[in-house]
């Protein structure tokens, strides 16, 4: 049983803000994050980025999904578990030995030393975990207090309204503060925020597992969707009508005319805009996903789970053309009500679940390596200084391109080679090929040997990427071919030394190699 220090209100303010931040992807602590995300909710988005919820609908058994490792905690863990073993598994009881939890030990303690791993089933996770792409949040849920069995059987404390239905506890989990019959989510809630970035604002928020109150929002409306594609609108859409398509078009025609009345009126661009949503989604994705994108999800066609998120990438792929910067969606993965099944069919359900997150995450370099890919027609008129990024310059061209901050560390990216390694590595080689070919005459390249960071000078040397250009292409600055009198130099008349670990990533590796 988990619990939450915080009140109602207070809880629902934090995860309406908690997804906003998370949907500017701001990549600081929580604890220092939190004065940020009213901003963070508010600010114009000129990327995109999707905040995508599994819900895991009749109460996933959280103790043996995320479970004690070290010896004594999992000792505890064990006897209360325990009970006749079951032979040929892993089971005792609904205890899992401590032994067939060494494949998938987390390598990173809590705080108090205490060590996790996650169920045997769940390895594609541990990857994920381990590669610094999945994190665990631990400790939070309905309770309002921490609460022992003597307090809850005497009622000694406050509890949350009807703990243990299932139903009333997933919309209390998906609004954040309703039970069963809650009106908004705390995603749609989030989603209210964003609209106004997004051209095409039915879009903002997409269920890929039918009615959610997770994505309801006061503004925000949730579009279903299924994992085949756009729902069908049957005599119009999916089916003709009497066997004809004439009949088809003109009850279309019929239910799309505009009328004086407010209720029909209402109905009227309800039922427009739906029919337009379909089209453009049609349109969009195809009736069949691409064989690259089956590629991703290869597990799609027997795991419902990858199936859904599956229709998810097929939309994120899409999302510019929808002229979208901000989606919230949310899929679902059903049958985790057990009880006494629970040694036997919550270990596939697991297996399941992680497998479509490692198959999904998979999704950002295919993207990534799609964009470098495509030519973006774009014109320009009258002459002028455009900055942009190297992802928007794709299929660009300029006689002369300026590409500052070539050093280790920035390019690339000191993060991008630790999460990612060669892959990491690879993807920033082919954003410089972009950079550099955007230029018709000349691209000027350039980098700090000093940098003022965080109050101190660093040093740092060119990227490797410079390294590897063909010498007869190159025009160097002569100021490098020189002698240098640093004493002229305002900045290196200083008097203080720089500290080894002011030094830059890159400044490191490069002592690293010299050695």
């Amino acid at each position: 049983m988990t619990h939450n220090k915080y009140s109602n209100l207070t809880r629902r303010g934090l995860l309406k803000n908690t997804a906003a931040l998370a949907l500017q992807r701001v990549s600081i602590p929580m604890a220092t994050s939190l004065g940020l995300m009213a901003d963070a909710a508010a600010q114009s988005a000129n990327d995109y980025k999707a905040l995508v919820c599994i819900f895991l609908y009749g109460a996933n058994d959280h103790y043996n999904t995320v479970i004690p490792y070290d010896v004594a905690t999992h000792t505890n863990y064990y006897n209360i578990r325990k009970g006749t073993p079951a032979a040929g598994t892993v089971y005792d009881g609904i205890a899992i030995g401590r032994n067939s939890l060494s494949a998938t030990a987390l390598s990173t303690a809590l705080s108090d030393g205490r060590q996790m791993a996650l169920n045997p089933e769940m390895s594609a996770l541990k990857t994920l975990f381990e590669n610094k792409r999945a994190s665990i949040l631990m400790n939070v849920g309905p309770l309002v207090v921490p609460t022992s069995r003597i307090q809850y059987d005497n009622k000694s404390v406050p509890l949350p309204p009807k703990l243990f239905s299932h139903n009333d506890q997933q919309a209390y989990w998906q609004s954040s503060y309703q039970t069963e019959g809650g009106a908004t989510g705390w995603g749609g809630r989030a989603a209210d925020l964003l609209l106004s970035n997004n051209s095409k604002s039915t879009l903002t928020c997409i269920s890929i597992n039918g009615n959610a109150l997770f994505l309801s929002g006061q503004n925000a409306i949730s579009y279903q969707m299924s994992s085949t594609g756009a729902t069908t609108i049957n005599a119009i859409k999916g089916k003709s009508l009497f066997g004809s398509a004439n009949c088809a078009a003109a009850l279309q025609t019929l239910i799309t005319q505009q009328s004086s009345l407010p209720m029909a009126s209402d109905y009227t661009t309800v039922t427009k805009r739906a029919l337009d949503t379909y089209d453009g989604i049609v349109a969009a994705i195809g009736a069949t996903a691409s064989a690259s994108m089956n590629a991703l999800f290869p597990s799609s066609a027997t795991n419902t789970l990858s199936a859904q998120l599956k229709m998810v990438a097929r939309m994120i792929e899409q999302q510019a053309n929808f002229g979208m910067k901000r989606q919230v969606f949310m899929v679902g993965m059903g049958g985790f009500d057990l009880h006494d099944f629970l040694a036997t069919q919550h270990p596939p359900l697991l297996q399941k679940l992680s497998s479509a997150m490692k198959e999904f995450d998979s999704l950002e370099a295919f993207l990534e390596h799609v964009a470098l890919a495509t030519s973006i027609d774009q014109d320009w008129d009258g002459e002028k200084v455009n900055m942009m990024t190297m992802h928007g310059s794709k299929g660009l061209e300029f006689d002369v391109v300026f590409l500052p901050g070539w050093e280790e560390g920035l390019f690339p990216h000191q993060k991008s080679i630790e999460e990612k390694g060669q892959n990491g590595l690879e993807e920033e080689r082919r954003l410089a090929y972009v950079g550099i070919t955007r230029a018709k005459k000349k691209a000027i390249i350039s980098f700090s040997m000093n940098r003022f960071y965080q109050g101190d000078w660093i040093d740092s040397m060119a990227s490797r990427f410079i390294e590897e250009l063909p010498e007869k292409h190159l025009e160097k600055n002569s100021f490098f071919d020189e002698e240098v009198d640093d004493t002229q130099d305002f900045e290196f008349n200083q008097d203080f030394e720089i500290e080894e670990e002011t030094r830059s990533p890159g400044w490191i590796r490069y002592q690293k190699r010299i050695k």
